[in-house]
Protein backbone atom coordinates (compact mmCIF):
# COMPACT_ATOMS: atom_id res chain seq x y z
CA UNK A 1 0.00 0.00 0.00
CA UNK A 2 1.45 3.56 0.73
CA UNK A 3 4.46 4.64 2.32
CA UNK A 4 4.36 5.16 5.93
CA UNK A 5 7.18 7.72 6.79
CA UNK A 6 5.65 8.37 10.20
CA UNK A 7 6.11 5.33 11.03
CA UNK A 8 9.26 4.43 10.27
CA UNK A 9 12.01 3.90 12.77
CA UNK A 10 15.62 5.42 13.08
CA UNK A 11 17.38 2.21 12.25
CA UNK A 12 14.91 2.45 9.17
CA UNK A 13 15.75 5.77 8.53
CA UNK A 14 19.56 5.35 8.66
CA UNK A 15 19.10 2.33 6.08
CA UNK A 16 17.23 4.39 3.50
CA UNK A 17 20.18 7.21 3.89
CA UNK A 18 22.32 4.51 3.00
CA UNK A 19 20.70 3.47 0.30
CA UNK A 20 20.46 6.83 -1.20
CA UNK A 21 23.75 7.16 -0.84
CA UNK A 22 24.56 3.59 -2.92
CA UNK A 23 22.18 5.00 -5.29
CA UNK A 24 24.21 8.29 -5.83
CA UNK A 25 27.28 5.55 -6.62
CA UNK A 26 25.06 3.62 -8.99
CA UNK A 27 24.47 7.00 -10.83
CA UNK A 28 27.71 7.54 -11.10
CA UNK A 29 29.02 4.68 -12.43
CA UNK A 30 26.50 4.87 -15.18
CA UNK A 31 27.33 8.08 -16.13
CA UNK A 32 31.20 7.70 -16.55
CA UNK A 33 29.91 3.68 -18.19
CA UNK A 34 27.66 5.76 -20.67
CA UNK A 35 30.49 8.41 -21.44
CA UNK A 36 33.71 5.96 -21.86
CA UNK A 37 31.34 3.24 -23.84
CA UNK A 38 30.35 5.81 -26.26
CA UNK A 39 33.15 7.84 -26.38
CA UNK A 40 34.87 4.47 -27.61
CA UNK A 41 32.08 2.85 -29.53
CA UNK A 42 31.94 6.73 -31.61
CA UNK A 43 35.72 6.81 -32.29
CA UNK A 44 35.50 2.97 -33.59
CA UNK A 45 32.38 4.06 -35.73
CA UNK A 46 33.75 6.76 -37.23
CA UNK A 47 37.63 5.45 -37.70
CA UNK A 48 35.19 2.44 -39.82
CA UNK A 49 33.39 4.75 -41.80
CA UNK A 50 30.23 3.28 -40.42
CA UNK A 51 28.69 7.31 -40.11
CA UNK A 52 27.24 9.13 -42.47
CA UNK A 53 29.04 12.33 -42.48
CA UNK A 54 25.74 14.52 -42.22
CA UNK A 55 24.87 11.77 -39.29
CA UNK A 56 27.16 11.80 -36.82
CA UNK A 57 25.63 14.09 -33.85
CA UNK A 58 22.99 11.88 -33.82
CA UNK A 59 25.07 8.62 -34.04
CA UNK A 60 26.80 9.96 -31.29
CA UNK A 61 23.78 11.17 -29.19
CA UNK A 62 21.99 7.48 -29.53
CA UNK A 63 25.26 5.64 -28.30
CA UNK A 64 25.80 8.15 -25.39
CA UNK A 65 22.27 7.62 -24.48
CA UNK A 66 21.93 3.94 -24.27
CA UNK A 67 20.86 2.31 -21.24
CA UNK A 68 23.09 0.78 -19.02
CA UNK A 69 22.69 -2.97 -20.15
CA UNK A 70 22.99 -2.03 -23.64
CA UNK A 71 26.37 -0.53 -23.22
CA UNK A 72 27.47 -3.20 -21.19
CA UNK A 73 26.21 -6.19 -23.03
CA UNK A 74 28.36 -4.72 -26.41
CA UNK A 75 31.62 -5.34 -24.58
CA UNK A 76 31.11 -9.30 -23.68
CA UNK A 77 32.49 -9.61 -26.89
CA UNK A 78 34.99 -6.86 -27.17
CA UNK A 79 38.72 -8.01 -27.23
CA UNK A 80 40.20 -4.81 -25.52
CA UNK A 81 38.60 -6.01 -22.18
CA UNK A 82 39.57 -8.75 -20.01
CA UNK A 83 37.25 -11.25 -18.86
CA UNK A 84 38.18 -10.26 -15.59
CA UNK A 85 37.06 -6.83 -16.79
CA UNK A 86 34.19 -7.97 -17.80
CA UNK A 87 33.15 -10.19 -15.04
CA UNK A 88 33.85 -7.00 -12.67
CA UNK A 89 31.03 -4.66 -14.74
CA UNK A 90 28.88 -7.33 -14.74
CA UNK A 91 28.94 -7.88 -10.89
CA UNK A 92 28.24 -4.01 -10.91
CA UNK A 93 25.36 -4.11 -13.11
CA UNK A 94 23.65 -6.65 -11.16
CA UNK A 95 24.32 -5.00 -7.98
CA UNK A 96 22.98 -1.23 -9.32
CA UNK A 97 19.87 -3.87 -10.28
CA UNK A 98 19.94 -4.95 -7.03
CA UNK A 99 20.12 -1.70 -4.73
CA UNK A 100 17.15 -0.03 -7.56
CA UNK A 101 14.49 -2.88 -7.98
CA UNK A 102 15.03 -5.18 -4.39
CA UNK A 103 17.20 -3.23 -1.89
CA UNK A 104 14.53 -1.17 -0.39
CA UNK A 105 11.76 -3.53 0.45
CA UNK A 106 13.50 -4.83 3.55
CA UNK A 107 13.17 -1.13 5.26
CA UNK A 108 9.48 -0.85 4.06
CA UNK A 109 8.33 -3.59 6.07
CA UNK A 110 6.46 -2.19 9.16
CA UNK A 111 5.73 -4.84 11.85
CA UNK A 112 2.24 -4.82 12.77
CA UNK A 113 1.30 -3.02 15.86
CA UNK A 114 0.50 -5.99 17.88
CA UNK A 115 3.72 -7.41 17.40
CA UNK A 116 3.62 -11.27 17.16
CA UNK A 117 0.71 -11.28 19.25
CA UNK A 118 -2.77 -11.88 19.01
CA UNK A 119 -5.21 -8.96 19.67
CA UNK A 120 -7.71 -10.91 21.66
CA UNK A 121 -4.40 -11.09 23.91
CA UNK A 122 -3.75 -7.29 24.06
CA UNK A 123 -7.71 -6.64 24.31
CA UNK A 124 -7.34 -8.70 27.81
CA UNK A 125 -4.52 -6.01 28.92
CA UNK A 126 -2.60 -9.19 30.13
CA UNK A 127 0.33 -8.24 27.68
CA UNK A 128 3.16 -5.70 28.90
CA UNK A 129 2.95 -2.47 25.97
CA UNK A 130 7.18 -2.14 25.84
CA UNK A 131 7.34 -5.51 25.18
CA UNK A 132 5.34 -5.50 22.38
CA UNK A 133 7.46 -2.52 20.89
CA UNK A 134 10.99 -4.34 22.17
CA UNK A 135 9.64 -7.52 20.03
CA UNK A 136 8.02 -4.87 16.70
CA UNK A 137 11.48 -3.15 17.04
CA UNK A 138 13.17 -6.73 16.61
CA UNK A 139 10.95 -7.89 14.17
CA UNK A 140 12.20 -4.72 11.81
CA UNK A 141 16.02 -5.09 12.69
CA UNK A 142 15.70 -8.76 11.30
CA UNK A 143 14.48 -7.66 7.91
CA UNK A 144 17.08 -4.72 7.70
CA UNK A 145 19.83 -7.59 9.03
CA UNK A 146 18.89 -10.08 6.38
CA UNK A 147 19.67 -7.95 3.29
CA UNK A 148 23.22 -6.53 5.01
CA UNK A 149 25.12 -8.97 3.14
CA UNK A 150 23.74 -8.30 -0.04
CA UNK A 151 23.49 -4.79 0.30
CA UNK A 152 27.26 -3.96 1.01
CA UNK A 153 28.37 -7.04 -1.70
CA UNK A 154 25.96 -4.98 -4.28
CA UNK A 155 28.03 -1.64 -3.08
CA UNK A 156 31.09 -2.53 -3.34
CA UNK A 157 30.50 -4.62 -6.85
CA UNK A 158 29.84 -1.23 -7.79
CA UNK A 159 32.52 0.90 -6.01
CA UNK A 160 35.02 -1.99 -7.98
CA UNK A 161 33.78 -0.91 -11.50
CA UNK A 162 33.60 2.50 -11.20
CA UNK A 163 37.18 2.87 -10.00
CA UNK A 164 37.90 0.94 -12.98
CA UNK A 165 35.34 2.85 -15.70
CA UNK A 166 35.97 6.24 -13.84
CA UNK A 167 39.92 6.20 -14.56
CA UNK A 168 38.74 4.92 -18.10
CA UNK A 169 37.16 8.21 -18.07
CA UNK A 170 39.78 10.48 -16.43
CA UNK A 171 41.92 8.84 -19.10
CA UNK A 172 39.91 9.71 -22.57
CA UNK A 173 39.34 13.26 -20.62
CA UNK A 174 42.67 14.51 -19.54
CA UNK A 175 44.49 12.65 -22.19
CA UNK A 176 46.89 11.51 -19.63
CA UNK A 177 48.65 8.16 -19.61
CA UNK A 178 48.68 7.25 -15.93
CA UNK A 179 45.98 7.11 -13.18
CA UNK A 180 45.75 9.46 -10.41
CA UNK A 181 46.68 8.26 -6.65
CA UNK A 182 42.50 8.34 -6.03
CA UNK A 183 42.44 5.17 -7.66
CA UNK A 184 44.32 3.44 -4.58
CA UNK A 185 41.89 4.31 -1.95
CA UNK A 186 38.51 5.38 -3.94
CA UNK A 187 36.97 1.50 -3.37
CA UNK A 188 37.06 1.65 0.22
CA UNK A 189 36.59 4.76 0.63
CA UNK A 190 33.13 4.85 -0.68
CA UNK A 191 31.70 2.13 0.50
CA UNK A 192 32.67 3.33 4.02
CA UNK A 193 30.67 6.29 2.77
CA UNK A 194 28.02 4.73 1.70
CA UNK A 195 27.40 1.81 4.49
CA UNK A 196 28.57 5.08 7.07
CA UNK A 197 24.62 5.73 8.23
CA UNK A 198 24.39 1.88 9.12
CA UNK A 199 26.25 2.59 12.35
CA UNK A 200 22.39 3.17 13.57
CA UNK A 201 21.65 -0.30 12.65
CA UNK A 202 22.56 -2.26 15.83
CA UNK A 203 23.80 -5.83 14.56
CA UNK A 204 23.25 -9.12 17.03
CA UNK A 205 26.49 -9.68 18.46
CA UNK A 206 27.86 -6.23 18.56
CA UNK A 207 26.38 -2.80 19.82
CA UNK A 208 27.03 -1.17 16.67
CA UNK A 209 27.93 -2.20 13.02
CA UNK A 210 31.04 -0.89 11.77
Amino acid sequence: MWLQPVDYSDEQSAYFAALGRAMALAQNFEQNCKFVFGTLDMGRDYGDSKIPYDQWRAHAKKLHGRSLGAALKAREKDADFSVEQIATLEAARSGRNFLAHRAAEAALYVPASTGKRKLREILAGTTDLAAIEKERSEMLLAHIRKVLPAFEEAVRALAQADNIVAGWSYLIQEKEDRLPTVTGWYVNTVVAWVLEPLSAVPARDTELRP
